[in-house]
């Protein structure tokens, strides 16, 4: 009897993690649905913008995130070795690697025209980032709903 290698059951268990950050798509509906609302009505779901800038007649609005993490990355060891009772030729491992951390930065930047509404948006950033700014639209979309 074999044992199943180490190696795929962390890359499974890694993309079940990544697969639950659902950040990007969920900024997209929700920014979406501010689109043509006055540009202080986003200060109540996402916060003060981190800075607005003048461009002509228009008003660019930037709010950024930041998310910290860690990505275990194995080191995987195959050695012969036997454990009590196990018949001989079976195989054990040990699994050594390293955590290595790493930040990510979701920015969020809105438009806004003279008249104040929102009329152009678009977000840069990976899900990890993006999952506070999403959770704060959800929340925002499901309250408008009810």
């Amino acid at each position: 009897m074999r044992l199943a290698p180490v190696v795929p059951l962390l890359a499974l268990a890694a993309a079940a993690t990544l697969s639950a950050c659902a950040g990007g798509p969920a900024v997209d509906r929700g920014i979406s649905r501010l689109a043509g609302k006055p540009v202080l009505e986003t200060y109540n779901v996402i916060g003060t913008p981190s800075r607005q800038v003048a461009s002509g007649a228009d008003t660019v609005y930037s709010w950024e995130t930041s998310a910290s993490g860690k990505n275990y990355v194995p080191n995987p060891t195959m050695a012969a070795g036997f454990v009590s009772g196990t018949p001989p030729g079976m195989e054990g491992g040990a699994n050594t690697g390293a955590s290595l951390g790493h930040e990510t930065t979701c920015e969020v930047r809105l438009t806004a025209g003279s008249d104040g509404r929102i009329k152009k948006w678009e977000f840069v950033g990976p899900d990890l980032a993006c999952d506070a700014v999403a959770k704060r639209l959800k929340a925002w979309a499901s309250s408008r709903a009810s």
